[in-house]
């Protein structure tokens, strides 16, 4: 049978396979197919769990075909369809929406915000009163709360009753799932009072108005005739429910899911819903052969994933190899393990692999091992892109350079004045001729933190001794920035969004200046802008009521550690550029590498779940039953799914070779054995007489 024929030529049909089969080339030939029949691309649908998935589409077909071409997510079409029906919402809806307001669509930022606006008086009423939670993840596992009940059809009144299996006989956690019942309840009734729609109130109303308006179905298929719907397993329940009932309708659907993908659970992907697709469908077609990756790595992968799962397997199935697939490496002290990771990458590099072939993957990449990470490279001479898309706004340097000037320019707010520390970045990055040291010595001269004005001196202040060594070009510089803001608060305020873009063109973009033909950076601003942009547009009624200033709640926010929202340039990065990432990140990519560098397999949060104390992915769930308890049987048998599912998919994403690196103390000193080193260790116990063979080098594995 002809798998790329029966794809092509289907006319409903579900694919499954592993990564790397082919699927995604597949479903491009099927566009194409469609396309070459005279179907128009308009009348095509991508539809994809995340945006990140249509990247692969945009760089096969032709930029006539991308352009015209539909595409989006579940998410984005529920938005557009209920802005687009929003009088039909009106007139049927089951919510009480305000006829005289129209919907009001909010970001994940701007949603924290308004849970935020809810949340603190009830702190001061003694919820959540045993909890000890920075207030931003206070925040955002509330909204989790939201978002996954409506993703699973589960009734927001039955969400307690869900939780409570995760409480066992502790009495304070049943009373904090009060809390979040009575907390979300509260929320929903008050962003349904003012036309305020979240990610889930708008996907509960499409549903609404997708089952229940027929107009509305027979639209969207006047719309779209053609369905490609790509990595269904890691989209939620509603999803898979929407296009199940939306099929019939379809003149042809191709339906793609990979065998061992659900990276996104902790996001409530359901890969068993997306299955349930394929009774829908008039052709199943199955890929088994991974066309990327190499034996000897396929090897080490399926030893790796029998090892997770404590299983024997027997040397006798496996096909010998001369060349191993792995290298492992283990070194004593956490930054002697990055130092020789980054050798190896170095060496990799002169030996003529291209970076864009690299991927370094940790299981979480923080701020300390970026820093390491792309200090090294850096002094080496190779590009690196970085891409951590769930970092908060406050933690990119951009954002805070830009909240520190905005806190200058408006005085008049009353927020706190920047520290001389903020001043001191801020003027290192801004004037270019500038460095840290005399950037120090410029703000310890110029910046006056008390002062209730700008606070900031002119140059011609500075001791002689000092402007000399400064340096005039300096000088000029900073002056060139000190008139800017003077004039600008002579003025009247402008909107947050118009201000950050407009002091980003007129001065800090031009020559002379730090974010001179400085692309990244700009690309760093424009998000900022677009996220202001976005905050102004759903706040300011709200904020102009309560007589605040709509920017300065925009500052607070941020500085409070709102979680940023994805924006769609941030999953592109340079080709040719070493690729540093965290493991889930990395694996919806959907990217093949030839290199791949795993940082800390020794450390347990590669099958750790990351604590959340209101929320639980795995509960709050479609295939969770009400009343039964979770348990640390059942924790563990989630980890070591979740960790087989990591194995499996880096592996099947690697086409020559994997470098595993360990330290026996963690960044902290403390000794971690985490259960990925367990894995690997068995495997080469096992194995250590067939074709998988460790490095040499190897100690302590």
């Amino acid at each position: 049978m002809d798998n790329r024929v029966d794809v092509v030529g289907g006319t409903h049909v579900f694919l499954d396979g592993p990564a790397g089969a082919g699927k995604t080339t597949a479903a491009i030939a099927r566009i194409n197919a469609l396309i070459e029949k005279g179907v128009h691309a308009d009348e095509i649908l991508l539809l994809v769990p995340q945006r990140s998935y249509t990247i692969p589409y945009e760089e096969a077909l032709g930029a006539a075909t991308w352009y015209r071409l539909g595409k989006g997510t579940l998410g984005g079409m529920a938005q557009r369809m209920v802005a687009l029906f929003w009088p039909l919402v009106l007139e049927t809806s089951v919510y009480d929406f305000d006829e005289d307001k129209p919907p009001t669509f909010l970001t994940y930022e701007v949603a924290q915000f308004f849970m935020a606006k809810l949340v603190n008086p009830l702190l001061q009423q003694g919820y959540f009163a045993e909890l000890r939670l920075i207030r931003n993840r206070l925040y955002s596992q509330l909204l989790d709360n939201l978002n996954k009940a409506t993703v699973n059809q589960i009734p927001l009144e039955q969400v307690q009753d869900y939780l409570r299996s995760d409480s066992g006989t502790d009495a304070s956690r049943k009373l904090l799932f009060n809390d979040i019942a009575n907390t979300i309840l509260a929320y929903r009734e008050h962003t349904i009072k003012h036309n305020l729609l979240d990610f889930s109130l708008y996907n509960d109303v499409f549903w609404e108005l997708f089952t229940q308006e027929p107009e509305v179905k027979a639209y969207m298929s006047r719309q779209f005739k053609h369905l490609v719907y790509d990595n269904a397993e890691e989209d939620f329940p509603l999803a898979h429910s929407i296009v199940g009932a939306w099929l019939e309708q379809l003149e042809s659907s191709l339906i793609i899911s990979d065998t061992d993908g659900g990276y996104r659970k902790f996001l409530a992907a359901n890969p068993g819903s997306a299955s349930d697709l394929r009774m829908s469908s008039d052709v199943y077609v199955q890929m088994d052969e991974n066309r990327h990756t190499p034996l000897h790595v396929q090897q080490v992968g399926t030893a790796l994933v029998e090892s997770v799962g404590m299983r024997t397997f027997s040397s006798e199935q496996l096909e010998g190899s001369d060349e191993p697939g792995f290298f492992v490496y283990s070194d004593r002290l956490h930054h002697e393990m990055i130092d020789r990771a980054i050798d190896h990458v170095i060496d990799l590099v002169h030996d003529g692999v291209s970076p864009g072939d690299i991927a370094i993957i940790s299981p979480f990449l923080s701020d300390s091992l970026h820093y390491s990470l792309s200090t090294r490279l850096e002094r080496a001479g190779i590009n690196f892109f970085a891409h951590k898309p769930s970092r908060t706004l406050k933690d990119n340097p951009m954002t805070k350079v830009l909240m520190t000037i905005t806190a200058l320019a408006h005085p008049q707010w009353g927020l706190a004045r920047p520290t001389l520390e903020a001043v001191t970045h801020m003027l290192d990055l801004i004037i270019g001729p500038l460095d840290l040291v005399r950037a120090t010595l410029l703000a310890a001269s110029v910046y006056e933190e008390s002062n209730e004005g700008l606070g900031l001196r002119a140059f011609e202040t500075v001791t002689p001794e000092l402007r000399d060594r400064i340096t005039f070009v300096v000088g000029e510089q900073y002056d060139r920035f000190k008139a800017w803001l003077e004039a600008y608060s002579a003025n009247e305020e402008l909107p947050i969004d118009h201000f950050l873009s407009r002091i980003f063109g007129e001065l800090l973009s031009q020559k002379g200046f730090g974010l001179f033909q400085d692309n990244d950076a700009g690309v760093q601003v424009a998000m900022v802008v677009e996220s202001a942009r976005k905050f102004r547009q759903a706040v300011s009624t709200v904020q102009e009521k309560e007589g605040e200033s709509v920017g300065k709640a925009y500052v607070e926010m941020v500085q409070e550690g709102v979680v940023s929202a994805f924006y769609n340039i941030e999953w592109k990065g340079d080709e040719d550029a070493v690729l540093l990432t965290p493991v889930h990140t990395f694996l919806l990519r959907n990217r093949i590498y030839s290199y791949q560098v795993w940082l800390d397999v020794s450390s347990p949060s590669w099958h750790k779940r990351i604590p959340q104390p209101l929320t639980n992915p795995y509960i709050l769930s479609k295939d969770w039953e009400i009343g039964r308890q979770w348990s640390a049987s059942v924790e563990k048998y989630f980890e070591v799914e979740r960790l087989e599912k990591i194995v499996l998919g880096l592996v099947r994403r690697c086409s020559t070779r994997v470098y595993a690196y360990f330290s026996e103390l963690s960044v902290a000193g403390q000794e971690q054995t985490g259960n990925l080193l367990a894995a690997l260790s068995r495997t080469k116990r096992q194995y250590v007489d067939t074709s998988f063979r460790f490095n040499e080098e190897v100690h302590n594995v």
